[in-house]
């Protein structure tokens, strides 16, 4: 789960850091365009009457910098408060009335968090729930005694084809 944090403040940071570099260019180039139609009688070629749609343009670009950085503050947020409800109950139906939000809602939010990899793992819409992937364990082969990750108890050794139990940890 630490991972997921991780990356979870490494997206608030860049949003807040997009926030900010957004509004200070986002108000540059709106002062600049404004400065260029205010001096549009006085143009002498193309470029002069290019200026303010090309201004206008990259501040409008730097607007949507800001609204994408919002949304991801948003969905960090909703993924906090997620994380906890669902360590509790991994229904999305509980979820949903937890947040009082439509289900097909919560449903895009956790696939974009499972796409971004706040969650690791696959919602379940059959089954109403969201199945986590665990993280590997290290295990000792009883047969040839080489530690190798595992996901679940019946992986086998990549060296002598054994199967592995979850219980037989790595000294």
């Amino acid at each position: 789960m630490e991972k997921r944090r991780i990356r979870a403040m490494i997206d608030i940071w860049i949003a807040r850091i997009g926030t900010v570099f957004g509004w200070f260019w986002f108000v540059l180039y709106a002062m600049l365009a404004v400065v260029s139609i205010a001096e549009l009688p006085e143009a002498k070629d193309r470029l002069d009457y290019a200026m303010p749609v090309i201004l206008i343009g990259l501040a409008a670009v730097h607007f949507l910098i800001i609204r994408a950085s919002k949304r991801t503050r948003e969905l960090v947020r909703d993924f906090q408060y997620y994380a906890a409800v669902l360590a509790k109950d991994k229904s999305i139906s509980a979820l949903c009335g937890k947040v009082k939000e439509p289900q097909e809602d919560v449903e895009k939010k956790l696939l974009l968090m499972c796409r971004r990899g706040y969650f690791k793992g696959q919602i379940d819409l059959a089954n109403d729930c969201l199945k986590l992937d665990s993280e590997p364990c290290v295990a000792r082969c009883p047969g040839c005694g080489a530690t190798t990750k595992i996901y679940k108890s019946g992986d086998v050794c990549r060296y002598c084809g054994n199967p592995l139990e979850l219980g037989n940890p790595a000294n």
